[in-house]
């Protein structure tokens, strides 16, 4: 609503009774077809968790994941390598300010 579009969104691909990630991708495409998102499962023999790419997905974390490791993923999903490694900074960094689940 506020029209400021999200640099990645976070999709959990199973939410029993919901729309689960891929639903919730196909309506995100609609809205901004340059959306990246990544997917993420407990359940990593999923054959959208193995082929993520084919599937409109910029990236897929396995759960359990650390918050280290989500952070490595988000950065080089957003910048194609990771700023710890490197040492660099995006140009407009940004922080995670809140992570909220809602269902539609």
């Amino acid at each position: 609503e506020t029209h400021r579009p999200f640099l990645l969104v976070i999709l959990d691909l199973t939410v029993p009774g919901k729309l689960g990630g891929m639903g919730t991708l196909t309506r995100l495409q609609q809205l901004d077809p340059q959306v990246k998102a990544l997917v993420s499962s407990g359940y990593s023999n999923d054959p959208i968790m193995a082929n993520y790419a084919s599937h409109g997905f910029v990236g897929v974390i396995t759960k359990p994941y650390s918050l280290i490791e989500l952070s490595n993923m988000v950065h080089q999903r957003l910048w194609r390598q990771s700023p710890l490694a490197t040492g660099q900074t995006p140009d407009q960094p940004g922080r995670i300010s809140s992570i909220s689940s809602s269902s539609h």
